[in-house]
């Protein structure tokens, strides 16, 4: 098994995957905008005057003002449920493909068949496993939370500094388009994780079978590696074993390391030979 067999495995189990969820996203961000874009338009609509000026001491303490304010958490609300399925589909998937994809390259190495087949109750605890002690729904809620009160600030702050509808249209989508970088990290780093981790538990099941497996940390060997993880590249130790790093993480494989120096963004993964 070869380098390129498990970086065409990785764009396969991963990549792929994460465009999907991120075309997926950003058609949904743009319909919760254009619903969150109507309400501001009813402001302005109601409290504009024939100067173009709002009168922000007559819009104070509306119910117009107070129901776009909760209008503005339901659209947050809605993104936070519509991420959360999304991202578990995707680290669903992503798990699957990184436990098959790896089970047909040990087939291929070992030149026979493995009746493998994934453990849906240890999948789903790796999947639910948090991350420097938050789940992946912990992290949402907070994402929301400061949402709802960045978009309220933003919308606030515009009506009182008298800008013009499509001036507070951009500050409010400057909030969304940060949540939504936010969002893909969380799916990036995360898929990450859980696609070397489906890979790691195809390889642990075939030593019940009396298979011997080693596992070489690969980097991508380009400019972007961070030098800790240049330094890791090309070392070959036990399945159980750990990795450790400059950086200071130390864990099963890339994406696992512990430490947002070691994890976040980190485009390495693992190559397994057997014996």
């Amino acid at each position: 098994m070869t380098f390129e067999d498990y970086k065409k495995l990785d764009e396969k189990a991963l990549d792929e995957p994460l465009e999907e969820f991120e075309d997926t996203l950003r058609e949904e961000y743009s319909n919760q905008l254009n619903t969150l874009n109507g309400y501001i338009d009813n402001i302005y609509d109601n409290y504009e005057d024939d100067d173009g000026d709002i009168n922000y001491a007559l819009l104070v303490g509306t119910m117009l003002l107070l129901n776009t304010k909760k209008n503005i958490k339901n659209v947050n609300s809605t993104l936070k449920s519509f991420k959360q399925v999304e991202l578990g589909k995707l680290f669903s998937t992503v798990y699957d493909k990184g436990f098959n994809g790896n089970k047909e390259l040990f087939e291929k190495e070992l030149s026979r068949a493995l009746n493998f087949n994934i453990d849906q109750v240890k999948k789903n605890e790796f999947i639910n496993m948090p991350i420097a002690g938050a789940t992946t729904e912990e992290r949402l809620i907070r994402n929301q939370n400061k949402m709802d009160f960045d978009v309220s600030q933003k919308l606030e702050n515009s009506l009182q500094e008298n800008k013009t509808a499509t001036q507070t249209k951009k500050e409010v989508k400057s909030v969304y388009d940060d949540d939504f970088t936010n969002a893909n990290v969380i799916a990036e780093a995360k898929g990450h994780r859980i696609a070397e981790g489906s890979k790691i538990a195809l390889a642990v099941a075939t030593m019940s079978i009396g298979i011997e497996a080693t596992k070489t940390w690969e980097s991508m060997e380009d400019d972007k590696v961070r030098p800790a993880h240049d330094l890791l590249n090309g070392t070959t130790i036990p399945l159980d074993d750990d990795f450790i790093s400059e950086n200071g993480g130390q864990g099963k494989a890339p994406g696992q390391m512990g430490t947002a120096s070691d994890d976040i963004n980190c485009r390495c993964f693992l190559s397994y030979n057997t014996k």
